[in-house]
């Protein structure tokens, strides 16, 4: 069969599949085993599906993926997020708009140990916005920070989705962790910076609470211990190059379990939920990650790759240009599948090409975990929201959508800045690895 028309079927396949609602990871698989099947036959297709199924299950790098997501699960068992904001609200509560910086503060800080973007923002979903409304805070605003702040996840690690990518594009997950920690700070910064501005020239939209004092500060400090304790040991730990990230997820883990016993909070519902959800999760991701692996065998085989590349590759165009429209893709993308879906299908197709042009993969995945943040605050399919909305029934999801256009303004301003300035994403990484 003509490799062009092979081409041009498994793609109207994967839309065809796409619309009728099939979960990506047995898209991939499907369309990367039929493709296989078709190009070498039988034998080879196979093959393939049992040896990259094997491989990917036991893979020792990808290890890493359930111990992240446990420690997650087990860390907002022992309510560190609540405890982030309340520490947060004490110190920066008095400023006007203080009490919104607060919760994406708290939400970075929650980062730090927690890797899914919707966990968090159910978290402060369910935490900081009472607490904003209470006090006057507008709800568009209230509703918008908790979704954009719960992004910060994503970027900050310990992240999944930079886990996802090490694995994909078969980088350095060490480096990778550590490159999203200046960009997720940023981002958590220039945030702020968008908050005082509109409460300077609005005060009406978040006012000030009272001062706490000294010793109430001091108080709250208290209640972090738990997630700097968690950060410093697990990034710590990978940066010195103490623990490989495999090393770190399994210690990182067994800190947020002990912190969940030492609150108390420990028990057989706790111990349960937070192993299935882990389990859920986990088979979602590597099913995924298979079905990719599979689907980047069939377009080497099909020569497809090598096609996309060289058409790419002769563009009279900087590759600068080349990563921006790629970026422009997923985003687009990712206004209609989640992230982890996104990336598995576009780093099969993206990633040969980036390679030729020489473009630098490390600095290349913060760009796609930050389109990825994006994403999830775009309509119609963006993830944060509808998790506002989910856990806040007021809040209609139109509303939670307009509350976060100024944030996705500041997602644009920083993913510029981290385009423009590699250095941003690579100088930590460069520092403590080369």
């Amino acid at each position: 069969m003509d490799m062009t028309g092979l081409g041009l079927m498994i793609g109207v396949g994967g839309v065809l599949l796409l619309a009728a609602r099939m979960p990506i990871g047995f898209i991939l698989l499907l369309l990367g085993f039929a493709g296989v099947l078709v190009v070498r036959g039988a034998d080879a297709a196979f093959t393939l599906m049992g040896h990259r199924t094997f491989s990917v299950n036991r893979s020792y790098e990808l290890s890493v993926v359930p111990l992240f997501v446990l420690m997650g699960h087990l860390t907002f068992a022992a309510g560190i997020g609540s405890e982030l904001f309340v520490t947060a609200r004490a110190w920066l509560g008095h400023i006007r708009g203080g009490l919104v910086m607060a919760t994406v503060m708290a939400s970075a800080a929650f980062g730090a140990c927690c890797g899914s973007t919707t966990a968090a923002t159910g978290v402060f979903a369910r935490v900081a916005v009472p607490e904003m409304l209470r006090t006057g805070v507008q709800p568009r605003l209230a509703y918008g920070t908790v979704a954009a702040a719960g992004t910060l996840s994503a970027m900050i690690p310990p992240s999944v989705l930079m886990v996802i990518y090490g694995i994909l594009a078969q980088q350095s997950i060490a480096e990778l962790l550590i490159a999203g920690i200046i960009p997720g700070v940023l981002t958590a910064i220039m945030y702020c910076l968008m908050i005082w501005v509109r409460v300077k020239v609005d005060p009406n939209l978040a006012p000030s609470v009272p001062r706490a004092s000294l010793e109430e500060r001091l108080r709250s400090a208290r209640g972090v211990w738990g997630v700097t304790a968690l950060f410093l040991l697990v990034i710590g730990g990978i940066g010195t190059g103490w623990f490989t990230p495999s090393e770190a997820g399994a210690v990182g883990a067994s800190g947020a379990f002990l912190i969940v016993l030492l609150k108390r909070s420990l028990t057989l519902t706790v111990l349960k939920e937070s192993f299935l959800e882990t389990a859920r999760t986990t088979a979602v991701i590597f099913i995924c990650v298979t079905g990719a692996l599979i689907f980047t065998v069939f377009l080497a085989f099909a020569g497809i790759a090598a096609e996309v590349t060289a058409f790419v590759a002769g563009l009279p165009v900087a590759p600068v240009v080349i990563v921006i429209g790629t970026l422009i893709m997923f985003l687009a993308l990712g206004s209609i599948v989640d992230p982890v879906s996104g990336m598995m299908l576009t780093m099969p197709v993206v990633m040969p090409f980036l390679r030729t042009l020489g473009v630098d993969q490390i600095w290349y995945g913060v760009l796609i975990v930050k389109a990825a943040e994006m994403g999830q605050l775009t309509p119609p399919v963006g993830l944060n929201v509808f998790m506002v909305s989910s856990v806040l029934p007021e809040a209609r999801s139109g509303e939670v959508f307009r509350g976060v256009a100024w944030y996705l303004v500041v997602e644009t301003v920083t993913m510029g800045l981290l385009i423009a300035l590699p250095r941003i994403s690579l100088w930590l990484p460069q520092l403590m690895f080369h």
